[in-house]
């Protein structure tokens, strides 16, 4: 038995759990672990994210308590071991919007427009206090993994630092000149972090998890972040009724918003690239390629949408294309 599953089972012994069933639960795409924990028709979930791997968990404590407080469905904090890594939490159950509408795709328009009705609400909260800002400088930063990860292992040519700073400011440079309502953001607003709760009522009705990484940031981030899955199409016809209710709720002009996401899905989908072949790549995890083709069409459409020209040139002409060759030679990498 690893040190690992020893002290998960103190944990739990510690508090009170070690008489509740225990199965696995899907992970996502960090090292953490989650656990189904049962007693009779009690569940909860045991989240094991070691410190060393995974980060402190007071972010996801800290956020999950802030988003109860403002009216909204996250996991109550029922048990942790901060040092440990460990949490036991509120089990929102199974219905993540990716599983849920492969059954019911009926759902897919009104589960969608509560999933906006939340980005609009949280506009109107002041973000909680301690949470970082998600910059232009650290949203370029975090773009250039397109070239670091993605372009470079399909090339096989060493990444040249001039295009990689070209590229962060390039970036840093669209995303400063949005002049968009700085807002707590979750940073992964997609459907396999929003789960459906119809039991409850208003915004409660969608759970959300996996908003560690939440930081303050640009309005449209989030709102791109739903419209432009990297692992779920979405119609374009309901994109555009969503984004005409975002602007109706907010007061927005369409056209303002239409661009913000544009500009903020070029950097969204850029860190994506990286971030995809990374996990490939560094992590065995090769499944994450299969939504490459995705992220890059996303990324053609932001480009053509936002009016850059010297950023588009710059794209077509360091990032290589998503072709079954290109994603064979990140496989093998």
């Amino acid at each position: 038995m690893n040190n690992r599953i020893q002290e998960r089972r103190r944990f739990l012994e510690e508090k009170g759990w070690n008489d509740w069933g225990i199965a696995n639960l899907a992970g996502d795409a960090s090292p953490r672990k989650y656990f189904r924990l049962s007693s009779g028709s009690k569940t909860a979930v045991l989240m094991d994210a070691p410190i060393g791997s995974c980060g402190p968990l007071d972010p996801f404590i800290d956020i999950s308590e802030y988003l109860i407080e403002q009216g909204f469905s996250s996991p109550k904090i029922m048990a942790k071991d901060i040092t440990g890594g460990f949490l036991i939490i509120e089990d929102l159950g199974d219905d993540l919007f990716s599983s849920l509408l492969v059954k019911q795709p009926e759902l897919e328009y009104d589960i969608y427009q509560v999933a906006l009705e939340i980005l609009v609400a949280l506009r109107q909260k002041v973000p909680p206090p301690h949470v970082p800002a998600y910059t232009p400088e650290t949203q370029g930063e975090l773009s250039a993994l397109s070239l670091t990860w993605y372009a470079r292992y399909i090339s096989g040519v060493e990444v040249n630092e001039r295009e990689v700073n070209q590229l962060r400011d390039f970036v840093a440079g669209a995303i400063s000149s949005l002049n968009e309502r700085q807002v707590f953001i979750h940073r992964d607003y997609h459907a396999e972090n929003l789960l459906w709760l119809p039991e409850r009522s208003d915004q409660e009705r969608v759970g959300l998890i996996d908003f560690q990484d939440g930081s303050i940031g640009q309005s449209s981030y989030d709102l791109v972040s739903l419209l432009e899955d990297a692992r779920r199409d979405i119609s374009t016809t309901l994109k555009e009724d969503l984004l005409y209710r975002y602007s109706e709720l907010t007061g927005d002009s369409l056209a303002l918003i239409k661009k913000g996401v544009a500009i903020s899905g070029i950097q969204r989908n850029l860190r994506i690239l990286g971030v995809f072949a990374r996990l490939s790549i560094r992590d065995s995890k090769s499944w994450y390629l299969d939504y490459i083709p995705r992220v890059w069409d996303y990324l053609m459409g932001d480009l053509e949408t936002a009016g850059l020209p010297d950023l588009t040139s710059f794209i077509m002409n360091t990032l290589p294309p998503p072709n079954p060759e290109n994603l064979d030679k990140l496989r093998s990498a």
